[in-house]
């Protein structure tokens, strides 16, 4: 909203190019390719096998590359049963409802015998990027760039191109924060 904020340090979150923007300095990008994200919302009559928040399969065979596990986070034991799956590419497609939801059990995050009481699917078409390599290696040019423009500036998770998820960012920052209240200069402040 054009509002600006005084503040003697500041730790930063998101990427880096947008930091250096707003600091007016001109850097260089690589095109992003966004791919399609599929969005399935399944709730189950059942708990849960893991206490896990979120899962990240890794597994190239696998067409869920994430599972956030909603009960979990909150530590709700009566139910909804809920969980989102996301997957990208090709696979965000509705159709695939029935393998995601074998792969729920082939993970161990939901018993065999559980019943899919709803499986709801969302299409973000404008999805995550492909990240290629000239996009990573700009990417990591903009955090040196964004380090070298600012020593009030403690960048964290994807500023640094790091963390991606909510919650290792989220304890990263806390932990910065910590850290910046306990150095000798911010007792003289």
């Amino acid at each position: 909203n054009g509002e600006t904020i005084e503040c003697s340090r500041l730790i930063w979150t998101v990427a880096p190019f947008f930091l250096l923007k707003a600091m007016g300095i001109p850097c260089r990008g690589a095109a992003l390719t966004p791919r399609p994200t599929g969005l399935f919302h399944f709730v189950f009559d059942r708990p849960f096998l893991v206490d896990n928040h979120y899962v990240l399969a890794y597994d190239d065979r696998l067409k869920g590359f994430r599972v956030t596990i909603y009960p979990n986070l909150n530590e709700r034991k009566d139910g909804p049963y809920n969980c989102t799956v996301e997957v990208i590419g090709e696979a965000a497609d509705p159709k695939f409802g029935p393998a995601i939801r074998a792969e729920l059990t082939m993970m161990g995050l939901v018993a065999e015998e559980a019943k899919a009481l709803s499986c709801d699917f969302d299409l973000v078409a404008q999805g995550f990027p492909t990240l290629t390599h000239d996009f990573v290696k700009a990417a990591r040019a903009q955090v040196e760039q964004a380090r070298a423009a600012s020593k009030d500036v403690t960048l964290v998770g994807r500023a640094k191109f790091d963390a991606f998820s909510i919650e290792p960012v989220a304890l990263e920052a806390f932990q910065a924060s910590r850290d910046l209240l306990a150095a000798p200069s911010a007792r003289k402040a």
